[in-house]
């Protein structure tokens, strides 16, 4: 993903307010000192979207580390969960929580 750059030196020559203008049009900057990468200048939309995948990442890397951890132990699926405790996915998506698959099992302790 090409990012365009921007020295730091142009902070100091007063011209904050154009280098951060140009956001709305490229999709990040990178700012150099010395020719070398110091910074990453975004949008606080794009930082914190690359920050929720960065955690999702995180997530999923340490279930599929308990799945496998688990073994053969019996799982419950979660359809089974969600609708003994009368959940649906109405009420997850009012609640801001995206299913991504339906195949989910929960294992039992």
């Amino acid at each position: 993903m090409p990012y365009n750059e921007v020295s730091i030196s142009q902070f100091d020559e007063g011209n904050a307010k154009q280098i951060f203008d140009r956001l709305c049009t490229d999709r990040g900057l990178v700012v150099l000192k010395n020719g070398r990468p110091i910074a990453v200048v975004l949008l606080p939309e794009k930082y914190t979207r690359l920050a929720e995948s960065e955690e999702d990442y995180k997530l999923t890397v340490e279930a599929n580390r308990r799945l496998e951890e688990n073994g053969e132990n019996p799982t419950i699926p979660l359809e089974d969960i969600l609708e003994n405790l009368k959940i649906c996915d109405e009420n997850l998506a009012k609640s801001g929580i995206r299913r991504y698959r339906s195949t989910l099992n929960v294992r039992m302790v």
